[in-house]
């Protein structure tokens, strides 16, 4: 659960939504307030239909909670559930959400996982009752994704030059060999930038130098997402099945 009084005002409906703080929010989110999962981001319903179904059956409808920090309004987009926080980090009103800008920048993405960063950087479920800067589980935020070196030195305690060697055994340039997901199973989903060519990698963390191209990412990703919603454990999912 949040912490209400850390906010300054905290609306689960369009008509409860008042100026200033409403014209943060994306028009259509704030159209559509109230609504579950599916009727907010129709394209990501249709882009994950496993994981919204999940979503709007074991998590209500998401609010909207406002702070005023420094003259800012800053918000949360949340589902409550039990003990535990799911946050779509909502991208800013004046970002594009359609057209050649967004497309070329998401262009590295298969094309149904870019309804994960349309409105929102991706989401995550946490016990915290504020929305977390760096996630696990989840696909990560936009500029959250890491590039491989990384990875093996802060998620793998290993060293860099490992993440390096692999990289070039794959073929691939490092620098732009990006990390999209990792979880606590160590499992890893990686993109090559440089060649957009929508292949992913999917690392066996444990193992190191177990990498396959998923057949299906965008449905295997689906399932994964609706495995997590529901509250599966990562380890209990197979990626290559």
């Amino acid at each position: 659960m949040i912490i209400r009084t850390e906010y300054d005002a905290i609306c689960t409906a369009a008509a409860e939504l008042q100026e200033p703080y409403s014209l943060e929010l994306h028009v259509d989110i704030r159209q559509r307030l109230g609504t579950h999962i599916g009727g907010l981001f129709p394209l990501f319903k249709e882009a994950f239909p496993l994981t919204v179904a999940a979503m709007e059956m074991y998590w209500p409808a998401p609010i909207a909670a406002f702070e005023n920090y420094r003259q800012h309004w800053l918000i949360d987009f949340v589902c409550e559930h039990d003990n535990l926080n799911l946050y779509f980090a909502l991208r800013y009103k004046v970002e594009d959400t359609f057209g050649p800008d967004f497309d070329q920048s998401h262009a590295m993405l298969p094309s149904r996982w870019v309804e994960l960063y349309r409105y929102f950087e991706s989401f995550v479920i946490t016990p915290n009752s504020r929305r977390p800067l760096t996630w696990i589980n989840t696909p990560f935020h936009y500029s959250g994704r890491r590039e491989i070196e990384d990875v093996f030195a802060e998620r793998l305690n290993m060293k860099k030059r490992w993440g390096k060697q692999l990289a070039d055994k794959l073929g691939v340039d490092h620098h732009y060999f990006n990390c999209w997901l990792f979880n606590d199973n160590q499992d890893a989903l990686f993109l090559d930038e440089k060649r957009n060519d929508h292949k992913v990698y999917h690392l066996n963390g444990r193992r190191h130098e177990d990498v396959v191209v998923l057949a299906d990412p965008e449905t295997k990703l689906d399932e994964y997402l609706a495995h997590v919603v529901a509250g599966g454990k990562p380890a209990d999912f197979n990626w290559r099945d």
